[in-house]
């Protein structure tokens, strides 16, 4: 048989093993189907372990070649997501199903810090606003109390920043609150003209009210 790219696949008794992916590659054939899986499958397993084995280095590795360019990888991410959604739609509820406990305890330790808190509030404000078909915007905090100031807009005095925000812990009164001129729940949007910083309190009381 001529060793030449050209050779048809052969089919041989050993195909379907790895020997039989190697018998092609010696004689510069095309792999047979049978023996692409099993090379496949003896590649996937190699470089999980190796990923297992060599966490740091792998990371870094990646790293770098993002930061080379990083435009470039990015389309490329998204061109191999378009591609395989539903696999990694799959893949993923397949994690989650599994890893109930560790997303769960991964929550609970990222809502316990500030960051996780203000996150947490903002999404929530987020959601009921999209559940009414309200209209949002994203905005921070730091962006409200730049553009409103660090006084309550319902009593006019001044907040305390470094006060807790949860009802009915000590000081929570004078803590900050954002509190929506027009309630969500009366239509108002979840924008940045919208929210005003207020104490605690008198968002709680104004609450009442309306």
């Amino acid at each position: 048989m001529s060793a030449t790219l050209d050779v048809a696949t052969s089919i041989r008794e050993f195909c379907g093993t790895l020997r039989g992916y190697r018998s092609h590659r010696w004689y510069k054939e095309k792999p047979c189907d049978a023996c692409r899986i099993i090379y496949n499958a003896d590649q996937l397993q190699y470089h999980k372990g190796y990923n297992e084995k060599n966490p740091e280095k792998v990371q870094s590795w990646a790293k770098a070649k993002y930061d080379r360019n990083p435009k470039k990888q990015r389309e490329s991410t998204n061109k191999w997501r378009a591609k395989n959604m539903e696999n990694e739609r799959e893949y993923h509820r397949a994690w989650r199903e599994a890893n109930r406990e560790k997303i769960s305890e991964y929550g609970k330790r990222h809502n316990q810090t500030v960051k996780g808190k203000t996150t947490s509030a903002a999404n929530s404000r987020r959601r009921r606003a999209r559940k009414l078909c309200n209209g949002f915007e994203p905005y921070t905090e730091i962006q409200v109390l730049e553009l409103y100031g660090t006084d309550c807009h319902i009593c006019g005095e001044p907040i305390d920043l470094n006060a807790t925000r949860k009802i009915g812990e000590l000081g929570w009164e004078k803590g900050l609150h954002l509190d929506h001129v027009i309630p969500i729940s009366k239509g108002g949007v979840d924008t940045i003209k919208n929210v005003k910083p207020s104490h605690g309190k008198c968002n709680i009381k104004k609450s009442f009210v309306i």
